[in-house]
């Protein structure tokens, strides 16, 4: 599984345009590889935008088939043209409170992504680290819907952690608890991801899901 992601500046004039953008992209459902989109506004408030594909392949077939025509319905070109998003390899999914992508899509209210760097020759013993200490706290955490733990496809040795949360308050509980927790129980203390990291209030109506998830929503 890829992750791509967007963090863009959005002036406070030009946000009621980008809004209404965001909320056109439906036919994004109809990309080979597509797996959902969730986005929303950060701490600083930039625009986040964080899209789940099969693989790499998969992006690229929509940059290359779909992206201009899109972008061009929905008046968003002057903050994506040209610009390529962040590529995260899926290394470790966790899974939380939703057994289903559809169900994390519908239910997230709040995204959080940690990052830190690493000697990507130790991945072998982060990714232990990341299965035994940091997997069963973050699947236990009340309000965790589901996270991913993965490395940078352009930066070797750059790790970024993505959880997505049902509400504020849980995802200030973990802060404040439950990483502090964490980090006292892992082994590898020179691998710590910031306990703030970036702290996203998903917008509902930016969400897209595959069209298959829509008719299981429905049912």
């Amino acid at each position: 599984m890829l992750i791509s992601w967007f963090r863009l500046d959005v002036t406070a004039a030009e946000r009621p345009r980008f809004d209404t953008g965001m909320k056109l992209w439906s036919s994004l459902q109809e990309a080979e590889g597509f797996l959902g989109r969730l986005g929303g506004w950060d701490q600083e408030g930039r625009a986040c935008v964080f899209t789940l594909w099969r693989d790499v392949g998969a992006l690229r077939l929509f940059r290359r088939r779909q992206s201009a025509a899109l972008l061009e319905r929905t008046g968003l070109g002057p903050w994506f043209e040209g610009r390529m998003p962040g590529l995260i390899e899926v290394l470790l999914p966790i899974p939380g409170l939703c057994t289903t992508t559809a169900s994390l899509l519908q239910r997230g209210r709040m995204l959080r992504m940690v990052s830190a760097q690493a000697d990507p020759r130790e991945e072998l013993r982060i990714l232990e680290e990341q299965a035994s200490v940091w997997k069963p706290a973050l699947s236990r955490s009340p309000g965790m819907l589901g996270a991913y733990f993965g490395s940078s496809m352009e930066e070797p040795g750059h790790y970024f952690g993505a959880s997505i949360w049902a509400s504020k308050e849980d995802l200030r509980r973990w802060s404040e608890e439950g990483y502090r927790a964490c980090i006292e129980a892992a082994r590898r203390v020179e691998f710590q991801p910031a306990r703030e990291g970036l702290k996203v209030t998903l917008d509902p109506e930016w969400t897209v899901q595959r069209p298959s998830w829509n008719r299981q929503a429905a049912g």
